[in-house]
């Protein structure tokens, strides 16, 4: 069975450095999300807008709330939101994998740009409809939160990166893995 061009390439020996370059991206973006600097300048802040549009997003839908911070204070339901319903994580990975991946900058800029557009609103839906959930069926709300809404995630910056990687793979690339 012969694998298509996109999993040939990728599977390359050339495709090696790709791979090291994201791995060592992950883990330098990773440790640098843990600093103090970074939690005070750009999470905190991240997740206190992240519970502010949530208010105003529910206030748009005639949904009264209470917000504090970051926390969102409904009728019967209330939110946290921390680090993990930021994007934050899922950015870094979607980030080290463009940047690394053989491509122009213009591509990786742009590839970038609407690949944070993309988890921005879909973690935005996803925090609306969690507290919509949680509101209206609180027991259904963990397996949604913990493994729905990750899935769906990961499964849209996969699919997006992965699509954005075949329309970047250069013409003139070798697309065959060697014969072992």
């Amino acid at each position: 069975m012969t694998l298509p061009k996109p999993i040939r390439y990728l599977l390359a020996p050339q495709m090696v450095p790709f791979v090291l370059r994201a791995l060592v991206l992950v883990a330098l973006l990773t440790w640098m999300t843990q600093t103090a600097a970074f939690e005070s300048g750009i999470k905190i802040p991240l997740m206190c807008a992240n519970a502010w549009l949530t208010h105003k997003t529910l206030a748009l839908f005639g949904t009264e709330t209470y917000l504090q911070d970051r926390f969102v204070y409904g009728e019967n339901f209330n939110i946290e939101i921390v680090e993990a319903c930021t994007g934050l994580f899922v950015f870094v990975l979607l980030f080290s994998a463009t940047i690394a991946f053989p491509s122009t900058w213009k591509s990786k800029g742009l590839g970038v740009l609407f690949g944070a557009a993309m988890i921005f609103v879909l973690n935005w839906a996803r925090i609306i409809s969690l507290f919509y959930l949680g509101s209206w069926k609180r027991e259904w709300f963990d397996d949604a939160h913990l493994y729905v809404w990750q899935g769906v995630t990961i499964a849209c910056v996969t699919i997006y990166w992965y699509a954005w990687a075949v329309r970047t793979v250069p013409a003139d690339q070798p697309s065959e893995a060697p014969a072992s």
